[in-house]
């Protein structure tokens, strides 16, 4: 439970605004296929 609520409450929002949305991975060209690289940490 503590996993669970460290991953989606505080990684998960950061590496997110990294891929999705104009994040810097994103400007380097960076695709995520359907989100499945969010899952891959």
């Amino acid at each position: 439970m503590i996993f669970a609520a460290i991953m989606t409450g505080i990684i998960y929002p950061i590496y997110g605004s990294w891929t999705w949305g104009g994040g810097w991975l994103a400007e380097m060209g960076f695709s995520d296929f359907s989100g499945s690289t969010m899952f891959t940490l």
